[in-house]
């Protein structure tokens, strides 16, 4: 029963509703889970993998100066599709305001972050206790976004991404 709770709980979060923060609303309907028409350029670089076209819409909102890539695998095709949507980013492991990873880092609580991989359940508990501000939005799963911002209020959603 709890599961199923669960899963009515995310997909109603993942449509907006309950959403109660503009920031976080917006975020949601328009770059985690945009309506099925929606394109972006960037798409056909990467396919049909949902992850990656996740990536290109959070790095078209963020539009980071600088991107970190902690990734043990497809750490390529990532860094392919970075230099795709941002030209202008420096790919760096020196504080990046863009962070993919898919293991923990300190740093993941302070930079907006894109979380991938079976180890993503153990590590969010960890950084949402070490964030100060800003939210996180997760499947549960396998995959978590980290909005880092200052100006943002502590909060966590979890929704279907």
């Amino acid at each position: 029963m709890q599961t199923l709770l669960k899963r009515w709980s995310r997909l109603r979060h993942s449509r907006g509703f309950g959403v109660h923060s503009p920031f976080a609303y917006a975020f949601i309907t328009s770059v985690l889970c945009p309506p099925r028409r929606y394109g972006y350029y960037a798409y056909s670089a990467v396919g049909r993998n949902r992850h990656m076209r996740l990536l290109v819409r959070l790095l078209a909102y963020f539009n980071p100066s600088s991107v970190g890539i902690y990734l043990a695998a497809k750490a390529d095709m990532v860094q392919a599709v970075v230099q795709a949507v941002c030209p202008h980013a420096i790919i760096t492991r020196d504080s990046p305001s863009f962070i993919i990873s898919d293991h923990y880092l300190p740093a993941l609580a302070t930079a907006n972050a894109l979380i991938l991989g079976d180890d993503m359940p153990a590590v969010l508990p960890r950084i949402q206790s070490a964030m100060a501000h800003g939210m996180t939005f997760s499947d549960g799963r396998r995959c978590a976004v980290v909005a880092a911002l200052p100006h943002l209020p502590r909060q966590d959603f979890e929704l279907n991404i």
